[in-house]
């Protein structure tokens, strides 16, 4: 899968775009009530044929939830190419929870197949298709809804570099309204997606959100800041590079977070009356791009983890770290390669110790 990157189109100030967007919404983060936290901590990603040991490794950590790509095989005895079964009996005996993305190589895309005027995802009418195999498989077994955390909805989809991998609003939301009416207890998980009008909700029901602040600078580990700005098509994000001040970054990291919450209960709710649920994802690997040169000390990640996502989690489902496995190929750095930092430090610890407080329901 592609690397979720933020659009860089840049703001001299940041105040600008924070005062820009407050005067779009016209609302307070703090303005809807109750909270969103579910205590899901997460990682995307594992190298899918040591799932058993990943898994191990993953559960002796403290995670509850992997975001991973899940094939399109009901069951595969091959090893190297493990299918549902296999991962989730698997996922069940470790006790952890999965978000699902059925990705089709074929489409450069997850799975699911548009007619026209509505997705394949019914069984009954489509016994062939992938996605609407697996949805009806996932309801076989009561154990395998229970360690369903929500299914993939699409990657990037209104990104243009994504060509023919892109998808509308309206199929956003059919998507949606479909598997809510077929499969009530299904949740939706998607990324970049509810920045654009129509999706605010309605379109997933829980979104990741990138929280990649970790850049090098002519060799010194600087870091990156982003910004909400209103765009044409909703709101969109700007990226400043080579910041000094890690407290600076924090507090523009939960103004992000802030904005996208205060975007999503300015707007009118999904058909259920529900509204978007958000789940920042610590960057956790190198890129070759500018605004993702470095990975972070394990000091940074707990500070991130505490300051950012802990600071303000009634606003939030959890937090995840993105990504445990190398989810690009482009990657060239990665949480479960890369355990220790620059200092000798155990990432891995750092996750673990964090456990205890993000894993809590509220």
């Amino acid at each position: 899968m592609k690397h979720c990157r933020h659009p860089t189109n840049r703001l001299s100030r940041s105040g600008i775009a924070r005062l820009l967007l407050a005067g779009l919404l016209g609302l307070s983060p703090l303005s809807a009530k109750g909270s969103d936290w579910q205590g899901l901590y997460s990682v995307h990603a594992i190298e899918a044929a040591k799932y058993e040991s990943e898994f191990t490794t993953l559960a002796s950590l403290g995670m509850n939830t992997v975001v991973m790509n899940i094939g399109l095989d009901e069951s595969n005895l091959d090893p190297n190419y493990p299918g549902w079964v296999q991962f989730y009996n698997s996922a069940i005996r470790h006790n952890l929870n999965l978000i699902a993305i059925l990705w089709d190589p074929s489409k450069d895309q997850s799975v699911w197949n548009w007619t026209g005027t509505q997705f394949q995802i019914d069984a009954k009418q489509y016994p062939t298709d992938p996605g609407a195999h697996f949805l009806a498989w996932l309801h076989q077994d009561p154990a395998r809804i229970a360690h369903t955390v929500a299914v993939y909805t699409f990657h990037e989809p209104f990104n243009p570099q994504n060509g023919n991998a892109q998808r509308s609003v309206l199929q956003n939301q059919t998507l949606w309204k479909q598997v809510h009416a077929l499969y009530p207890d299904v949740k939706l998980y998607g990324e970049s997606i509810s920045h654009v009008h129509g999706c605010e909700n309605g379109c997933a029901d829980y979104v990741g959100i990138g929280v990649f602040s970790f850049a090098s600078c002519n060799g010194k580990p600087l870091y990156s800041a982003v910004d909400v700005v209103p765009a044409r098509q909703g709101v969109d994000f700007s990226t400043g590079l080579c910041q000094t001040s890690a407290a600076e970054v924090i507090q523009r990291a939960r103004a992000m977070l802030d904005a996208m919450y205060t975007w999503s209960h300015g707007a009118p709710p999904a058909p259920d009356g529900t509204f978007t649920k958000f789940l920042p994802l610590i960057q956790t690997f190198v890129a070759p791009l500018p605004e993702v040169s470095r990975m972070p000390s394990a000091a940074e990640m707990r500070q991130w983890a505490e300051q950012i996502v802990l600071a303000g989690k009634d606003r939030e489902l959890g937090m995840g770290w993105y990504p445990w496995g190398q989810v690009a190929s482009s990657y060239t750095s990665w949480l479960s390669k890369d355990r220790f930092d620059t200092t000798g430090a155990d990432r891995w610890s750092t996750v673990k110790r964090l456990a205890r407080s993000l894993r809590k329901r509220r």
